[in-house]
């Protein structure tokens, strides 16, 4: 400090994080940055006397404990926090500026650091994505695949489809594809609800039931009246009745899989006829044509595609580098 007061250029003087990347080989490099203490400081001293102002610490008020007591509880968190914040900044700033594609993310390579040093040299492992050319010589030749597609699954499509777009009306009799509607409540094998699982609405159809023990009792249910539900059991495999009612994650470990199902409704689907309103409603209006001939090469070009990915990278020499071996090791 100049006398007088002013400050004498070296006090006024910006601190900037160093940075350098060294390649070790073509596609591994390590990237280090060099950080002072006074880069960082002021930001923990800052950041520490933000918390402060709200931190309830016993034997003072809120707002009013002794910054030491705040630097000696949380400076040590609170100095982490900052500098991977800077560091991060400064790492992907880095990375974005001088356009390096990297494979995965940075890893550290040190664990731990010594903030009493007045200068810290933080390094990262990078591994840098290969060039590579893709040469496909004329002589390669893929195999022209042509889709069946048997006359069974395509009535099955088409029928799903005019259930989908088709007529629900409320029965009081079930037939064999109808549905049931009503609230499921997961209970014990006594029959007792399961506690943090509320009540859920849900439906199924009658055909995707698969065990007499449940069939029996569905063929004379009426509205208001209950039967037990065996979640696991009762269904055919295809069909989970747990995601059906968005049960979380949470809610599943508690489940026993057993539900008293409460019938509210059973509805009957009258399939859609197959007419031009259907058409529109399937594909868009007008676009049947166009949506037919989409579909009937979709198949080939899916299956094009797959062979030409699996033949590029048979005949593709790409060096991936250590550095994904220490990715997935870390």
């Amino acid at each position: 400090m100049k006398e007088g007061g002013f400050p004498t250029f070296a006090a006024l003087k910006m601190h900037v994080m160093e940075i350098s990347l060294k390649k070790d080989n073509s596609n591994n490099a390590t990237l280090s940055i060099t950080m002072t203490q006074d880069e960082y400081v002021g930001k923990v001293d800052k950041a520490l006397k933000d918390y402060r102002k709200r931190a309830n610490v016993p034997g003072f008020r809120v707002g009013h404990a002794p910054l030491s007591i705040i630097r000696k509880q949380y400076e040590e968190s609170v100095r982490a926090d900052e500098v991977n914040r800077m560091l991060q900044d400064k790492l992907f700033s880095y990375l974005q500026d001088e356009k390096l594609d990297i494979l995965g993310q940075p890893l550290p390579v040190q664990d731990q650091v010594d903030f009493s040093e007045s200068s810290h040299v933080f390094e990262f492992e990078l591994g840098l994505s290969p060039e590579f050319d893709l040469n496909i010589s004329e002589k390669v030749r893929l195999p022209r695949v042509s889709i069946q597609i048997e006359s069974m699954d395509i009535e099955t499509e088409v029928m799903n489809l005019r259930k989908r777009f088709g007529q629900m009306s409320e029965v009081d009799v079930v037939g064999p594809e109808d549905v049931f509607f009503g609230s499921f409540q997961a209970v014990d094998k006594k029959g007792v609800p399961v506690e943090g699982i509320e009540s859920k609405d849900g439906r199924f159809t009658n055909d995707v039931v698969d065990s007499r023990y449940l069939r029996k009792p569905l063929a004379k249910i009426q509205t208001g009246e209950s039967c037990e539900v065996y979640a696991n059991k009762y269904f055919k495999k295809d069909f989970d009745l747990e995601s059906i009612l968005k049960l979380s994650p949470e809610e599943k470990a508690q489940s026993t899989g057993i539900y008293t199902f409460t019938l509210k409704n059973i509805y009957h689907i009258t399939p859609a006829e197959m007419d031009q309103e259907f058409f529109d409603k399937v594909f868009g209006e007008g676009k049947v044509k166009e949506e037919a001939d989409r579909q009937r090469h979709f198949g080939f070009h899916q299956v094009l595609c797959g062979c030409i990915e699996e033949m590029g990278i048979h005949i593709t020499v790409i060096d991936l580098s250590q550095f994904l071996a220490n990715l997935l090791l870390h």
